[in-house]
């Protein structure tokens, strides 16, 4: 049996012919994942928070209260508990403890301040989907996740509307920017590298794509509308970095267990077949 069939049978045909490295599914799972992660939060995350601010309102408490509660739990408690396991609940559970730790500062520096009702509801959920996506994705992607939707879809974002093509350009830009990464390092701090540069990039556009909704208030807010879009590339750089290292982690344990596994596979193979026949 050759070294190629065993990696096949280790790692899953259809993704070794998409991505061949860690630092390959930590560029293109940053990339994807923030840039999902971080749409989603745009689209949903001001309804949402809304819907939880009138929420609160009914039932007698803070509207504000009642917003950070509902994106808590939907945009970060319920993507941490179906993504994690048991093992990592400690990951979780900080998680889940910054991020409450981050609403509440953000709305106790925001102070009702007229940035709009919609507003410090995206700015609430858009670090939340950009950090899960840039961590998460590239770690899946290690875990041999299916890679259909990297073949046949991408998404399409400018200010006024989101579309899917036929064809994905992640793929190629991921690989593209991953053989410049590998050039520097081809092991876990080039995947840590590519995680935090794709991860950060992807980020940034998310972020500038809020930033350019921002008026004068939210830039008296923050210094400048463009401080969202910065915070956002050190999130993101800082996720995808993350996720490439685990992603690395995860390749060298399957090619430890493919080694591991070969002596016995190559055996299997050289035994002749059975006749059928007892005597």
């Amino acid at each position: 049996m050759e070294s190629s069939d065993l990696t096949s049978i280790a790692q899953g045909s259809d993704r070794a012919s998409i991505f061949e490295s860690a630092i390959e599914e930590a560029s293109a799972g940053a990339m994807t994942g923030a840039s999902v992660g971080g749409m989603a939060s745009i689209i949903m995350g001001g309804i949402l928070g809304r819907v939880g601010e009138k929420l609160g309102e009914s039932i007698g408490v803070s509207g504000t209260l009642g917003g950070c509660f509902v994106v808590w739990c939907l945009f970060l408690l319920l993507p941490l508990f179906s993504l994690l396991n048991r093992r990592q609940w400690l990951l979780g559970f900080s998680c889940c403890v910054a991020g409450a730790a981050y609403l509440w500062g953000l709305h106790g520096w925001i102070d009702r301040k007229d940035i709009g009702i919609i507003y410090p509801w995206v700015l609430s959920t858009l670090p939340f989907g950009i950090c899960v996506g840039a961590f998460y994705e590239p770690i899946r992607l290690a875990r041999g996740g299916e890679t259909d939707s990297y073949k046949t879809t991408r998404v399409h974002v400018s200010s006024s509307f989101i579309y899917v093509g036929r064809r994905n350009y992640f793929v190629e830009i991921a690989k593209l920017l991953a053989f410049v990464i590998s050039l520097i390092n081809r092991h876990r701090p080039g995947a840590m590298l590519a995680g935090a540069f794709c991860g950060g990039l992807t980020a940034f556009l998310i972020g500038a794509l809020v930033a350019s909704r921002g008026d004068a208030a939210v830039a008296n807010l923050f210094g400048s509308t463009w401080n969202i879009a910065y915070a956002c590339a050190g999130l993101g750089a800082l996720a995808g970095g993350c996720g490439g290292w685990f992603a690395w982690s995860i390749r060298e344990h399957q090619k430890q267990t493919l080694q591991g596994l070969a002596p016995q596979l190559i055996g299997e193979s050289h035994k002749p077949p059975s006749s059928g026949i007892r005597g």
